[in-house]
């Protein structure tokens, strides 16, 4: 549904209803503050854990950039960034359909009052 197509607002506030909770769940982890970016720390920080471990009492010089550049080159981190990087892009899209959806509300509601107060 464009934004022009606004002639119902019941089928407006109808999709916004049907895509919340899909919106909700996306929102939690990569909207503003969500899950997301603390769910990729964490995962990095584990795996540094794992290589130091592997690298034992070694004394090796810059010790803590080598571990950082193990940890994101890490199969593991790097499908979880790929598997996310994908679903936020799909609940980015959603997010901004949603906002389609309150802008041809908006319209809508707008083009009421307009009416109204033309005596239409």
């Amino acid at each position: 549904m464009s934004v022009d197509d606004v002639d119902d607002a019941d089928a407006l506030v109808q999709q916004l209803a049907e895509s919340e909770d899909a919106w909700a769940d996306g929102s939690a982890l990569y909207g503003p503050g969500g899950l997301f970016d603390n769910m990729r720390k964490s995962m990095l920080a584990v795996i540094k854990l794992r290589v130091r471990d592997t690298l034992g009492d070694r004394k090796l010089t810059g010790l803590a950039d080598f571990i950082d550049d193990l940890a994101h080159a890490d199969s593991g981190y790097r499908a979880f960034l790929d598997t996310h990087l994908v679903k936020q892009a799909e609940w980015r899209a959603l997010d901004a359909g949603r906002q389609r959806l309150w802008a041809g509300l908006r319209l809508h509601t707008a083009r009421g009052y307009d009416a109204r107060r033309m005596g239409v």
